[in-house]
């Protein structure tokens, strides 16, 4: 896990990046849709969790996606998070 700060679109955003290995190689079109769409489960069941987090970084203006790494195995998470938004609503 990594944290740090960036700028985008004039604002400071704090971006947080997680990475995990996977035992078995990854589907890279299915890592980078993860959070854009609800995802089907290893029994068919329709998984809402990576949807729903996306849903509310979007509310408040941050970005999440995941991407899988050059070793195949290993997805990458990224959050960005715009603090200098946050810091003028409250």
């Amino acid at each position: 896990m990594e944290f740090t700060t960036s700028r985008l679109q004039g604002t400071t955003q704090a971006v947080l990046r997680v990475e995990n290995l996977s035992r078995d190689f990854l589907d890279q079109r299915f890592c980078a849709e993860l959070y854009r769409y609800p995802v089907e489960g290893t029994h068919g069941e329709i998984r809402l969790g990576t949807y729903i987090a996306a849903i509310n970084a979007r509310r408040i203006g941050g970005r999440i996606h995941a991407a899988v790494l050059q070793d195949g195995q290993t997805v990458r998470t990224t959050i960005m998070i715009p603090v200098g938004e946050l810091r003028a609503d409250r």
